[in-house]
Parts: structure tokens; C-alpha cells; sequence
């Protein structure tokens, strides 16, 4: 998240008075994001999981570009996909 989007969530957390804050660094370690919805249902308090990703992931012909929404991918990227998976 840019720093003016993080700025606005911290605003966002503090309104709603969310307790529970959890971050993932990774968005693709499965085993963290049901590590923290696991401890978010244990946790009687409101709660937020925070989960960082990158745009068009695995496709160099998209990833990190605002393109990854909306383009369709090529064949090409559809094997790199899969090699880099």
C-alpha cells in the first residue's frame, strides 16, 4: 500500500475502533492468512487482516502495471504464469 493509502487505513482503523489488526507480508503464504482468520475468530474483539500483494503476480508483462486489471493476458503470459508458479 502507498503511503497515503496506509495513512487513510490507519485513520479507517482507529474510526471503527478495530483492535485487532493482523498484517501478512506475503499474500501467497496460505498457511498466515489461516493462521490469522483463525485467530481473528478467537478473538472476541473487532478485527482486521491486512494483506499485502503485488498487481499481476507471476506475469512479467503485468505485474507491478495498472494493465493486470482489465487487459487480457496473451497466450505467452499465460505459460509464464504456469513456469512461475
Amino acid at each position: 500500500i502507498a503511503n497515503e493509502s496506509q495513512e487513510r487505513m490507519g485513520l479507517l482503523i482507529e474510526e471503527q475502533a478495530i483492535e485487532h489488526v493482523q498484517k501478512i507480508a506475503d499474500g501467497e503464504d496460505i498457511d498466515a492468512i489461516a493462521a490469522a482468520i483463525d485467530a481473528a475468530k478467537a478473538d472476541p474483539r473487532p478485527s482486521l487482516i491486512v494483506v499485502t500483494t503485488k498487481i499481476g503476480a507471476h506475469c512479467p508483462a503485468k505485474e507491478g502495471k495498472n494493465s493486470a486489471h482489465g487487459e487480457p493476458l496473451v497466450s505467452k503470459d499465460m505459460v509464464t504464469i504456469r513456469k512461475n508458479r
